[in-house]
């Protein structure tokens, strides 16, 4: 893999983690319940477009 592809995965996969861990948080924090399906498919749509966005596409 190209440097400037591993770059970009290693920033989405990193923003990815934060992402999820805060929305986790928050959701406990007001008590809302939100399926692991639910948050794991919101973050692989959020990594996926962060990323094309990212390379340009």
């Amino acid at each position: 893999m190209p440097s400037a592809r591993r770059a970009v995965a290693c920033h989405v996969a990193s923003n990815t983690a934060v992402q999820l861990g805060v929305t986790i948080a928050v959701t406990r924090a007001f008590g809302y319940r939100v399926t692991l399906a639910s948050l794991l498919a919101g973050a692989a749509i959020n990594a996926s477009t962060h990323a094309a966005i990212d390379r340009g596409w």
